[in-house]
């Protein structure tokens, strides 16, 4: 979708003995919200690669910049995905990463 832009026109005729005219223009932009976007929290066992959490559902030419999305060891970390696409608000979505110890001896 574009940006959605309202233009509102204005015109007031004022009549003294003189006529005057005033334009007043307002430029109002509405900024559209992301919709079926997901950042699902996910567990995994620590089995020595990297694992990773990312956005779902990402329209076509959006942006999304990832804070702590991806770890190797065993411990719990809290991505942040912040999305953005030209027209669209802003999105911040928060998502946490956990790796727990292996019920299964790595390397075995």
């Amino acid at each position: 979708m574009s940006n959605k832009s309202i233009v509102i026109v204005i015109l007031v005729l004022i009549s003294l003995s003189v006529f005057s005219f005033c334009f007043i223009k307002y430029n109002l932009t509405t900024e559209l919200e992301f919709e079926g976007i997901s950042f699902k929290n996910a567990t995994y066992e620590y089995d020595g690669t990297i694992k990773k959490i990312e956005v779902e559902g990402l329209p076509e030419e959006a942006n999304v910049v990832y804070e702590d999305n991806e770890a190797t060891e065993i411990g719990t970390y809290y991505a942040t995905a912040t999305i953005s696409k030209n027209g669209y608000k802003t999105l911040t979505l928060r998502a946490t990463l956990t790796i727990k110890k292996s019920s299964v001896p790595v390397g075995i």
